[in-house]
């Protein structure tokens, strides 16, 4: 059988990180002060942060059911929530990410919750470019 398993091979790049151009609402690049774009390197879904934090989620909420909570009843903050940890602690790189002064602020996983809190259209992005597999492929596949 010839099959090339490189073109659907998304753990390579999802480990590694692949960068995200944002958008404004208008959908033009967000550019810093300097005319550069503004990007966030992502983790995709296959990589071992992403997978790790999902299991520990997973695994909280069957201990919360073991323990006798409802399970029928979705605490949607608790999920938000859940879902924030993971997109910021999947985002491992930035550039143009910066205070209103022009300073640098670092990309930790501190500062891309505030971040993603603060701005959700920025959130919406980086949720939905994880989400999508096929930007954790090589760009040579991708036809």
């Amino acid at each position: 059988m010839d099959f090339d398993f490189a073109s659907i091979d998304t753990k390579k790049l999802s480990e590694s990180g692949v960068p995200l151009s944002l958008l404004k609402l208008d959908g033009k690049p967000l550019t810093d002060k300097d005319g550069n774009a503004v990007t966030v390197t992502l983790l995709g879904p296959d990589s071992a942060k992403y997978r790790a934090l999902t299991r520990e989620n997973i695994r909280r909420r069957l201990e919360k059911r073991a323990l006798g909570s409802v399970a029928s009843e979705v605490d949607v903050d608790e999920v938000e929530r859940e879902t924030l940890e993971i997109l910021a602690v999947c985002t491992v790189a930035w550039q143009g990410v910066n205070t209103p002064q022009g300073e640098s602020i670092p990309c930790t996983p501190e500062n891309a919750r505030k971040l993603y809190e603060a701005y959700p259209v920025i959130r919406e992005q980086v949720d939905g470019f994880i989400g999508n597999r096929a930007n954790f492929i090589p760009a040579s596949s991708k036809r």
